[in-house]
């Protein structure tokens, strides 16, 4: 689809990848700005994008070579629309900076000076490890009458790349119900072969929710590496765990809903979202195209790409809250759309 510019009542035909690439169009250089620095780009694979300097009416031509007059593979509305991935491919043609990025499970090409890169909140990069996670005792667990449920017999753990111990106490009892029940036809019962001792430790401080939810997940792909999963399959059950799993809150005030009256006291609250396969097809698409993305870059991608942070997610809330202003308390269990915005931030 071609795209158009507004200037002084006239519209001009052009398409924007067009405009950039002759450099005789020096007017319409001028009225979008200086194109990318001279040199190649250095992008990393599976960085995100955004696309801008395009009208809100207007869209973006991805082509299947970095090339204007190349076929349109896909057209890509601008910001605030979703992001994308880049592959860390790039081109220069005449003037301009192109990039190879994935739309919609698309490969194409867009020209690069109406693209900008969607930075990792807080401290960007890899967190690094402290010291070597190891297990510590033995897992033995008993079945019990249901089936289902085991329970651990003597005391067991992990202790982490941060040199934190994750105990697991006898009597403790697990079900394997922290992962989601949608993963369980791809690895089967979350006590057989090598998530076992992994999952064991994720269910119990999930039903304990002692320790923050974020840390809880990230344990389990550390304990599951240290069972012997391979890179790729742990970083996936991590990716889905996060996107999927329990998170809980407690002793927090936020803005729940439309925050048209008082805030609500968080009290003690667990969230379970559902499961969506199509959303876990994307996320396993983006750690099966780029291995090498650190899991802040996976947590980046599931928060800006998915409903993760939508409020068209939907999910199982159960758990206590106050009503700051009167003080009384609410026991709630059912389902509902959630704002996870006011929740973490």
């Amino acid at each position: 689809m071609s795209t158009g510019h507004q200037y002084r009542g006239i519209r001009f035909g052009f398409c924007l990848d067009l405009r950039l690439t002759f450099s005789t169009l020096t007017w319409s250089l001028a009225l979008l700005g200086p194109v990318a620095a001279q040199g190649p780009l250095e992008i990393a694979p599976g960085s995100l994008y955004s696309v801008v300097r395009v009208e809100h009416d207007d869209v973006l031509n991805m082509r299947a070579a970095p090339n204007p007059r190349s076929r349109i593979v896909k057209t890509i509305p601008p910001f605030p629309g979703r992001p994308f991935p880049a592959t860390g491919r790039s081109e220069r043609v005449g003037s301009s900076e192109w990039m190879e990025i994935i739309y919609e499970g698309r490969y194409g090409w867009v020209n690069a000076h109406f693209l900008a890169k969607r930075e990792l909140p807080g401290t960007a990069g890899t967190r690094q490890p402290q010291q070597e996670p190891q297990y510590f005792g033995r897992l033995a667990v008993a079945p019990l009458a249901d089936g289902r449920t085991m329970q651990v017999l003597e005391t067991f753990g992990f202790t982490d790349s941060n040199g934190v111990r994750w105990e697991v106490p006898p009597g403790a009892k697990t079900d394997g119900a922290s992962i989601p029940s949608g993963l369980w036809g791809m690895i089967g019962s979350p006590f057989s072969g090598k998530y076992r001792e992994a999952a064991v430790i994720h269910d119990y401080y999930c039903n304990n929710r002692n320790r923050p939810w974020r840390d809880t997940h990230r344990v389990f792909y550390e304990a599951m590496l240290s069972s012997g999963v391979g890179p790729f399959m742990a970083k996936l059950m991590y990716a889905a765990v996060y996107r999927f799993g329990p998170r809980w809150y407690r002793d927090k005030s936020v803005c729940w809903g439309t925050c048209a009256g008082d805030n609500v006291q968080i009290e003690d609250v667990v969230i379970t979202p559902r499961f969506d396969s199509g959303e876990f097809s994307t996320i396993k698409d983006y750690v099966e195209r780029f291995p090498n993305a650190s899991l802040e870059q996976v947590q980046f991608f599931i928060e800006e790409t998915t409903n993760a942070y939508n409020e068209l997610d939907s999910a199982h809330i159960e758990g206590v809250i106050a009503d700051e202003r009167t003080g009384k308390t609410k026991a709630i269990d059912g389902d509902a759309p959630i704002n996870w915005m006011s929740l973490d931030y």
